[in-house]
C-alpha cells in the first residue's frame, strides 16, 4: 500500500501562524510610522529648543523601532519551519522606542498651541 499523503506528520497550519505574525508586525509599524508623520506634523516648524528636544526624541523613537523591526525580520528570515521568538533586546528597543515616541507626543500635548 501505498503512503497516505494526509497521515504526514506536517500540519499545513504551521506556516500561518507566521505569517499571521509577520503581516502584524507591518501593520503595528504602519501605525508607528503614522504617529511620527503626525507627531512631525504638530510640531513642524520648528521654532525653539524644546521643539528641537522633541524632535530628538522622535527621531530616537523612529531609530528604535527600524533596529528592532529589522532585527526581527531577520530572526524570521532565518528560521524556515520553526519560528524564533524575539530575544530580549529586540524587545527592549521597541520598548524604549515606544516610550520615546509616547513622551514625544505627552511633550508636544503640553506646549501651547
Amino acid at each position: 500500500m501505498g503512503r497516505d499523503l494526509g497521515s504526514e506528520d506536517i500540519d499545513p497550519e504551521d506556516g500561518l501562524a507566521g505569517e499571521r505574525t509577520d503581516l502584524a508586525w507591518n501593520r503595528t509599524g504602519i501605525a508607528v510610522l503614522i504617529c511620527i508623520e503626525l507627531l512631525l506634523r504638530r510640531l513642524w516648524p520648528l521654532e525653539g529648543a524644546n521643539d528641537f528636544g522633541i524632535l530628538l526624541l522622535i527621531a530616537v523613537g523612529f531609530c528604535a523601532w527600524a533596529l528592532a523591526l529589522v532585527s526581527a525580520r531577520r530572526i524570521s528570515r532565518t528560521t524556515h519551519h520553526g519560528r524564533q521568538v524575539m530575544d530580549g533586546s529586540t524587545l527592549k528597543w521597541l520598548s524604549v522606542g515606544t516610550f520615546a515616541i509616547a513622551t514625544a507626543g505627552l511633550c508636544l500635548a503640553m506646549l501651547p498651541v
